[in-house]
């Protein structure tokens, strides 16, 4: 057997991959919720006033979207010019209106494109709901961090580890599947320096690299003297009996 694959060390680590879930998960709500927060943040200290309605359209429903209701507004902004906007309205502030009445809206200076029919302000819910996300996020930073540290370890293992002969102990499948192949994994125990058994489990390999092995085979391994329960199967240089 060849020497551990870090990339399947690395599939194998579950604090990595919750880790890694965790960050894309809370990296995008909180990407998410903090352009919301800014632009949020941005609308409350910028311009409102009162836009004049020049019409209104109900875009019925198709198979592919739900009814719209449409308001095209007029505006002076504060540097005096007109501008105009569509925009999607709930039905309520929808039937509010009429052709020639007043509709609050807001927008920021000298910015057409940032024109929209006013809202409640919601910084602080969705400062909230950024604050929320923020702990997801250190945590799965974390798990990345010692799912690293793991995989790092079973490396200098495999390279500076005491060797050591084992036996195997099961040869058997496990819940991690790479390229829609199940992985197997090697149960062993050894003795370490001092004479202890110990136990470990190899990290999962295909299954044609496992079976290649059966209970009662002799394979090398490597483990720590100062943690002897952290031990790495390299398997090579070991006599297998005869199949």
């Amino acid at each position: 057997m060849s020497a551990p694959n870090l990339f399947r060390q690395a599939l194998s680590s579950a604090h990595l991959i919750a880790g890694i879930a965790l960050l894309i998960i809370g990296g995008v709500f909180f990407t998410i919720s903090s352009t919301f927060f800014l632009e949020e943040r941005a609308y409350r200290n910028g311009r409102q006033a009162d836009a004049t309605v020049t019409r209104k359209h109900m875009r019925p429903a198709t198979s592919n979207s739900s009814t719209a209701y449409e308001v095209t507004y007029t505006v002076r902004s504060s540097s005096g010019d007109e501008w105009e906007k569509t925009s999607v309205v709930e039905p309520s502030v929808w039937d509010g209106v009429e052709r020639g009445s007043a509709i609050r809206v807001q927008y920021l200076p000298g910015d057409p494109v940032s024109l929209r029919v006013a809202r409640p302000d919601r910084t602080v819910l969705v400062g909230f709901l950024t604050a929320l996300t923020a702990p997801v996020v250190v945590l799965g930073l974390s798990l990345v961090g010692r799912g690293v540290r793991q995989v790092w370890r079973l490396a200098r293992l495999y390279r500076h580890g005491q060797p050591a002969d084992a036996t195997i102990t099961a040869v058997h499948e496990t819940n991690v599947t790479i390229n829609r192949r199940i992985q197997w994994a090697i149960d062993f125990t050894f003795r370490d320096h001092v004479g202890q058994v110990q136990h470990g489990t190899s990290a999962p390999m295909p299954p044609d690299e496992a079976l290649e092995w059966r209970e009662g085979d002799t394979g090398i391994i490597r483990f720590d003297p100062q943690r002897p329960g952290d031990s790495v199967w390299v398997g090579q240089e070991a006599e297998r009996s005869p199949r």
